[in-house]
């Protein structure tokens, strides 16, 4: 049976260039299942060549001159639309790469008992970024991946190489592989 894995945060800068690349290096028989960060990207600037078997538009609860009260109400209504989705393509893992977006559907993860593996943006080379500090503070991730080695630390964050060098990918992909597909997820 092929594995289904959701992609979140994709948009058109450096979350996207990164999860394509991290995608493109990993082998094996799996679906994705994309989410973007803005309608207006959806899906037509995806170059991975895994079949997408859906793709959604989630706004992301973070958007520049949001005032905190916006952003939470966006982090809501991310979380329900996250559920929404998981129950609907019930994949396998979420996998992310910095994106606020992580955040909501780390939770609605969470709760479908889902594993989410997140990625530290390449930007990040001495301290986790404030989404990176949530996925930490809630247990949201199975394993969170940091892209210097600078980050890691007792706490949980794992130096895995960097996507923008080729991060062949943690370990040329193996142990990140591993962790996505060497795992049983409770029954459909």
């Amino acid at each position: 049976m092929r594995k289904r894995i959701c992609v979140v945060g994709l948009g058109a800068g450096g979350f996207h260039y990164a999860l394509e690349r991290l995608i493109g290096e990993m082998p094996g028989d799996f679906d994705l299942v994309l989410v973007y960060a803005m309608r207006s990207q959806a899906q037509h600037n995806w170059r991975s060549g895994a079949p997408v078997h859906r793709a959604y538009a989630v706004r992301s609860p973070s958007v520049t001159g949001d005032w905190w009260l916006t952003s939470m109400w966006w982090s809501l209504v991310a979380f329900w639309r996250a559920l929404a989705i998981l129950v609907t393509t019930q994949p396998d893992c979420l996998l992310s790469v910095g994106s606020a977006l992580a955040v909501p559907f780390g939770a609605a993860a969470r709760v479908m008992r889902v594993p989410l593996f997140f990625v530290e943006s390449m930007t990040r080379i001495k301290a986790p970024s404030r989404t990176g500090r949530l996925i930490q503070r809630l247990c949201l991730a199975r394993r969170h991946y940091v892209q210097w080695p600078t980050l890691e630390n007792d706490s949980g964050l794992t130096y895995a190489g960097a996507v923008s060098r080729g991060l062949h990918a943690v370990n040329d992909c193996a142990q990140l592989q591993q962790q996505i597909f060497g795992f049983e997820r409770r029954d459909r």
